[in-house]
C-alpha cells in the first residue's frame, strides 16, 4: 500500500517524493486524508527540495504558497533547510510547541494560538486575493505578536 501511495504521487506530479507523511486530521479537514511531501528534483548536477501539502490527494500547496495546515513534521525543515515561507514555518513550530505542552496548559496556549490565527484569517479573507493557498504575512505577524504576548 505504501508503494502504491508513492507511485500514485509520482505519477500525478511527475517527480518522485522523497518523504510522504500523513497530515493530522482535524475538524476542518472533515475526514479528508492529506499528506506532507518532500519532493526532490534533479537538474543535471543540481538538486532541490520542496515541502508540499497535498490536501485530499487533489490540491497541492507548496511551502512558498503558505499552506493553511500547520501539522507539517518539524524534521521536514531539516530535509528542506532553505525556507521559502519563514512565517509559515514559525506557525508550524508554534503548533508543535502548543501540542507538546501538558494537557493542563494546552488550553491557554491554544487560546493564544487561535487568537493569532483568527487575526490572520480575518485579514486574509478581506485583503488576500488568493485566499485558498497563499498567506497574508502582514496580518499573520500582527496575530503572531498578539499570541506571543499572551503566552
Amino acid at each position: 500500500m505504501l508503494y502504491e501511495l508513492y507511485q500514485n504521487i509520482e505519477d500525478e506530479f511527475g517527480k518522485c517524493p522523497l518523504v510522504v507523511f500523513p497530515a493530522e486530521l482535524n475538524e476542518d479537514s472533515r475526514g479528508i486524508q492529506s499528506y506532507w511531501i518532500v519532493f526532490e528534483s534533479h537538474n543535471g548536477d543540481a538538486s532541490s527540495r520542496e515541502i508540499v501539502w497535498l490536501f485530499g490527494g487533489e490540491k497541492d500547496i507548496s511551502e512558498a504558497e503558505g499552506p493553511a495546515d500547520t501539522s507539517c513534521p518539524l524534521y521536514f525543515f531539516e530535509l528542506v533547510p532553505n525556507a521559502t515561507a519563514p512565517d509559515w514555518r514559525k506557525r508550524v513550530k508554534w503548533y508543535w510547541l502548543v501540542s507538546s505542552q501538558p494537557e493542563s496548559e494546552q488550553d491557554s496556549a491554544w487560546e493564544a494560538y487561535n487568537k493569532g490565527l483568527a487575526a490572520y484569517q480575518y485579514c486574509q479573507k478581506d485583503k488576500n486575493p488568493h485566499t485558498q493557498g497563499t498567506f497574508n504575512h502582514t496580518a499573520w505577524e500582527a496575530g503572531w505578536d498578539h499570541a506571543s504576548s499572551i503566552w
